[in-house]
């Protein structure tokens, strides 16, 4: 487990930070935090895209999420795992997945919206691309 070095984001809300090295695991992007209630936001917010209610979801801008250094991320759905890929200047990113990879996340982010106290990390995307995506109740992993 590798843990971040510290910078002060808010421990009240949920962030979502890219780290470029660091680590054997990196370049990855980091959301993190303990907020059931944002963590229930985020799978509400993946059911949306895989209803078809939406077509993408800015994660950065669920109620709750605090873009650390701008890092912006939109889950989008395709035929194919193509992963994370930056797409713009900055920390600006979209993760394209499988509707079945999208549905296998959004049972992966349970513990952290329904079990008080739970602790830990959970890689979203670890092999499509070559950003991956992980969970935690901190900054680490």
């Amino acid at each position: 487990m590798a843990e971040a070095p510290s910078v002060g984001p808010l421990d009240s809300c949920m962030n979502i930070e890219y780290f470029h090295e660091g680590s054997d695991d990196c370049p990855l992007i980091l959301i993190y935090g303990t907020e059931q209630g944002s963590w229930r936001a985020l799978q509400e917010g993946i059911r949306s895209l895989l209803e078809g209610k939406i077509k993408d979801l800015a994660i950065h801008e669920l109620s709750g999420f605090v873009p650390i250094d701008g890092c912006q991320l939109v889950a989008k759905l395709g035929t194919w795992n193509s992963g994370i890929k930056r797409i713009g200047a900055g920390n600006i990113f979209e993760c394209v997945l499988t509707k079945i990879w999208w549905d296998n996340n959004e049972g992966l982010i349970d513990p952290f919206s329904t079990k008080t106290g739970v602790g830990g990390f959970q890689f979203l995307e670890a092999g499509s691309g070559n950003i991956g995506l992980i969970i935690s109740t901190f900054r680490g992993w």
